[in-house]
């Protein structure tokens, strides 16, 4: 591919736990036939990987049936393996106002998919968006877009992994690109990984340094609805840290009722961090049943008359306490 040069893209933290988002701040205009804008991606290995392409096609020959224009989002991986994704216009008759799209989806140059849509923009030079997500490690591709919504378009089977290094968008004409971004997001089982094991934490807390370590289970709860629901009926230690002896870590033991499939035993479920001035009271950053990071105003405080890990969270409304976990 003939690449054109880029000012430097920029790279910012996501939402999501390790997830990265990079993209262009600006992009040339317009580009030539056979140019290329790429964009390189962080690694994605085990996670997902979302590439997200808005382009207006500036010169299209209208004519009946399939557009000899397109533009296309490539991805391609440290191999050297290619998927693409084509939409291309379709006119049934030139006095049609049902202006569609053909979108194909390509592995290394064989057809996987090829899909009509009505959510694209009617008109030939309208800005329409693409949007592939790729599962790396099982290799399966959604792809979605549309002008005003972003809508499914297909999904399609890889047959193995398939972890993208860079994406690519080019068109056979002139065109317009006003957005490329990519986003990955590692598997939270990874990303959450908190070093302990069953050995290493049963020998941590054999000579517990501080008096909140110890395993903690669910006593009860106060919440609204409305604002927050628990996760579960959680068990949990409560661990030193063994990089930064100032912060404790909440290591998940079990109990998930939502996402259980997704939650494994020893996976990090937060941190806790002393709070200057203020005995037995804890900063408290939560990783929610779908993996969200709760760290606004949330506080823990153990008391010992009786025995309690009580965790705060104000702005949801919610307070959840624990009682030491003795068998």
């Amino acid at each position: 591919m003939a690449g054109i040069a880029l000012v430097a893209a920029q790279q910012i933290a996501g939402h999501g736990i390790g997830e990265t988002t990079v993209y262009y701040p600006t992009l040339p205009a317009p580009l030539a036939a056979a140019d290329t804008l790429t964009l390189a991606l962080p690694g994605a290995q085990g996670g997902r990987c979302l590439v997200q392409a808005r382009v207006w096609l500036t010169k299209v020959s209208p004519m009946v049936g399939e557009s000899r224009q397109w533009w296309r989002v490539v991805l391609t991986d440290s191999a050297g393996r290619e998927l693409s994704v084509t939409p291309r216009l379709l006119l049934d008759d030139f006095d049609s106002t049902d202006r569609r799209m053909a979108v194909e989806i390509e592995a290394d140059g064989t057809t996987l998919s090829r899909t009509v849509s009505g959510a694209f923009s009617s008109d030939p030079k309208g800005f329409n968006l693409i949007s592939v997500v790729c599962e790396t490690s099982s290799g399966r591709v959604s792809v979605s877009g549309g002008c005003e919504e972003n809508q499914e378009i297909a999904s399609v089977e890889l047959g193995g992994a398939f972890s993208p290094v860079a994406a690519h968008v080019t068109a056979n004409t002139r065109a317009e690109a006003t957005m490329i971004a990519g986003r990955v997001s590692p598997l939270p089982q990874k990303a959450l990984a908190s070093g302990w094991n069953k050995e290493t934490l049963e020998e941590r807390l054999a000579s517990p340094t501080a008096s909140i370590e110890g395993k903690w289970t669910y006593l009860d709860r106060t919440n609204e609805p409305d604002y927050a629901r628990p996760g579960g009926r959680y068990t949990l230690a409560v661990v030193r840290n063994s990089n930064d002896a100032s912060r404790f870590d909440i290591v998940y033991l079990g109990g998930a009722e939502i996402n259980p499939d997704g939650w494994e035993p020893y996976m990090l479920k937060g941190t806790l961090t002393p709070t200057p001035g203020l005995e037995n009271s804890y900063t408290l950053t939560w990783y929610d049943a779908t993996f969200n990071v709760q760290a606004d105003e949330n506080f823990a405080t153990l008391s010992e008359s009786p025995r309690l890990l009580t965790l705060d969270f104000p702005l949801l409304k919610a307070t959840f306490r624990f009682t030491p976990l003795t068998r």
